[in-house]
């Protein structure tokens, strides 16, 4: 074998390789983090399953804020572009942790159980999870297209998100337990909380 051949060949070899590693394993392409950009921002962007023109994979888009993140991915194949957005709060309030264990105990019946630490978790779109720790929300779409956000969309978005997941909090505050329990139930373990968003209106 000539040494071109030979040079063709592991050139080949690599380009297999990056394919076969793209398929599982993203490429970041681009890093921007404070100083580079504005306070409390930080940004990726890469690709994944994807390592020319040639090859269908996905193009993502991360970027994180003071109020929370907004992931996105754009679908060559599919033409379509799925965007998450999450916020998160600091540590749970004792009263809404109180009223969420009150609500657990009542919906166990009496029932005698070890369970101390329940967990509150709205399982729709947006989705919302309470616990001891801190609580979050997040909402996901999908949108034909390349539609990736600019700055103000995002932040507008995280706005929105952070505001209905203060007015989840108040609702849950203002209802008594009896009125919750119409809305929850408890999963198979019995720590986790499920409640519909129909309490919401």
């Amino acid at each position: 074998m000539s040494l071109i051949d030979r040079l063709l060949n592991k050139t080949e070899k690599k380009r297999i390789a990056d394919d076969e590693y793209l398929a599982v394993y993203p490429k970041k392409v681009l890093q921007i983090e404070h100083p580079q950009s504005f306070r409390g921002h930080s940004a990726e962007v890469g690709i994944q399953g994807a390592y020319n023109a040639a090859k269908k994979g996905l193009i993502y888009v991360n970027q994180r804020y003071l109020g929370g993140s907004v992931n996105q991915q754009f679908n060559i194949e599919t033409n379509e572009t799925y965007t998450s957005y999450t916020v998160t709060a600091g540590k749970t309030p004792k009263w809404l942790k109180a009223k969420i264990d009150e609500l657990g105990e009542y919906l166990f019946c009496g029932k005698i159980h070890m369970q101390k630490d329940y967990q509150l978790m709205l399982q729709e779109n947006p989705k919302v999870d309470i616990w001891s720790g801190m609580s979050a929300a997040s909402y996901a779409i999908n949108e034909k297209g390349c539609c990736f956000n600019n700055h103000f969309e995002n932040i507008n978005e995280i706005k929105r998100l952070s505001k209905m997941l203060r007015t989840f909090k108040l609702k849950i505050k203002s209802s008594s337990v009896q009125k919750l329990a119409e809305h929850s139930v408890l999963n198979a373990d019995g720590n986790v909380i499920q409640i519909s968003k129909n309490i919401l209106k």
